[in-house]
């Protein structure tokens, strides 16, 4: 059973008021920092007893512990970057 959830929405019209604006620019970078964490809710749904042991619903990766997890997962991208950069070098 797949949980039908739209985890990765994104559009220009983030709030839907009918207009792209600088309100819309936070719905893209929640996005983009939530990322990390919604696509391990994505591959734990895929998983029936992971997903209800875990009690997965829509809105997970969305709270306090997936911006921790989603924080940890972008500092560790930003060394891996770095650390690839100082080898180029």
């Amino acid at each position: 059973m797949m949980i039908d959830c739209d985890r990765f929405f994104i559009a220009m019209d983030m709030n839907g008021d009918g207009l792209t604006t600088i309100s819309d620019v936070w719905g893209w970078l929640q996005v983009a920092f939530f990322a990390p964490a919604k696509v391990v809710m994505l591959l734990i749904e895929g998983v029936r007893p992971l997903a209800s042991f875990f009690e997965v619903n829509c809105v997970t990766g969305t709270g306090l512990g997936a911006a921790a997890f989603s924080l940890v997962a972008w500092l560790f991208v930003g060394a891996a970057l770095s650390a690839i950069a100082e080898q180029k070098q």
